[in-house]
């Protein structure tokens, strides 16, 4: 049994001085479409995401405007403006979850990588690799932490970026022995990230 609590509180990190979600209010909707088109590569990463394959769906949101593809066979469960969806795949038991964090004017991806990291810890997890990625095109940072959870072995990765007032952060949660069945599309995921209009 998956253990959501533990995991999910990793992917709900904030910076201290940041709590509030990026806006007000986030609409939603869902369409069917194509696999997305791989953006310009802001890192060797993004020449090595995979595409995703299949019939995919399209999350969408006007404020703050960003959309992502994910495979349209997914479970999906609206959330809060802050975390507006969590993912899961039809069978398994993994899960990736969109986290919204407002940020200070300036705010870099190593000074949201350092907080981040202090959260996790505090919550029991241990970071196992940090790299350089890419999120729509858009330089990114991946943490990936583990944690035992009742003798079962839990993973994240997290994908984040920052772009205006807003961190946006994709993160795979699961246990250790289905969880790389589900990290290419988490990537393809990231990947199809768009930002504004």
């Amino acid at each position: 049994m998956r253990s959501r609590a533990a995991s999910a509180a990793v992917s709900a990190l904030v910076l201290a001085a940041a709590l509030a979600a990026c806006s007000t209010g986030t609409s939603t909707s869902s369409t069917p479409s194509s696999p997305a088109a791989p953006s310009p590569a802001a890192s060797s990463m993004a020449s090595t995401a995979p595409s995703m394959t299949g019939e995919m769906a399209t999350f969408t949101s006007t404020s703050p405007a960003y959309s992502f593809q994910y495979p349209s066979s997914w479970k999906r469960e609206e959330g809060t403006p802050s975390h507006p969806v969590t993912l899961s795949p039809e069978s398994g038991p993994n899960w990736v979850e969109l986290t919204l964090d407002k940020v200070r004017s300036g705010t870099t991806l190593d000074a949201y990588r350092r907080a981040y990291r202090k959260q996790a810890a505090q919550w029991g997890f241990t970071v196992v690799a940090t790299h350089p990625a890419t999120m729509g095109g858009q330089p990114a940072l991946v943490i990936e932490s583990t944690k035992m959870n009742a003798n079962i072995l839990s993973r994240t990765a997290a994908f984040f970026t920052i772009s205006g007032d807003c961190a946006y952060m994709l993160t795979l949660n699961g246990p250790d022995d289905s969880f790389d069945a589900d990290y290419q599309t988490l990537m393809s995921m990231a990947e199809s990230f768009g930002f504004g209009g």
